[in-house]
């Protein structure tokens, strides 16, 4: 009579314990890494409408040097500000100005189609007065200007 020697079988795949580890761990280090991105894509949106406004106040010093007057409208100045379309975050608008006034107000409004919850509202405004400067508010976005 043959000896039958006891052979192990090798296992292929994974054990339904070891997959449900792995998406227990992918699933901490989504909810840990989604909020992350959520906070450095909004700071990257509201930088985008400070570079803006900071284009707009110098289209509007260039504007003033030609005219003697600052532009009553965005459409006055010589700037491509990104006001309409698929790719836009905000809304500029440009206040005041005009003969004999010394100030404006460029304003940078969420649009809210593309805003994550909470920041739909959001403003980021300069004031600019040639008397004092600029002084800029914000409605407290997570990307306001320093």
């Amino acid at each position: 009579m043959k000896k039958k020697w006891f052979s192990l079988k090798v296992k292929d795949g994974f054990t339904m314990l070891e997959l449900i580890m792995v998406i227990i761990i992918i699933g901490i280090l989504a909810t840990l890494a989604i909020p992350q991105y959520t906070s450095f894509m909004e700071k990257a949106r509201a930088s985008e409408a400070v570079n803006t406004i900071g284009a707009i106040k110098t289209a509007q010093s260039m504007y003033q040097l030609e005219t003697g007057n600052y532009a009553t409208a965005l459409a006055d100045l010589d700037i491509d500000a990104p006001t309409a379309g698929a790719i836009t975050f905000w809304t500029y608008a440009v206040t005041g100005g005009g003969s004999g006034v010394d100030n404006y107000t460029v304003t940078a409004t969420r649009t809210s189609k593309k805003a994550a919850t909470g920041i739909a509202t959001q403003t980021i405004v300069l004031d600019w007065d040639d008397s004092d400067g600029e002084d800029w508010t914000t409605s407290t976005h997570i990307g306001e200007p320093k």
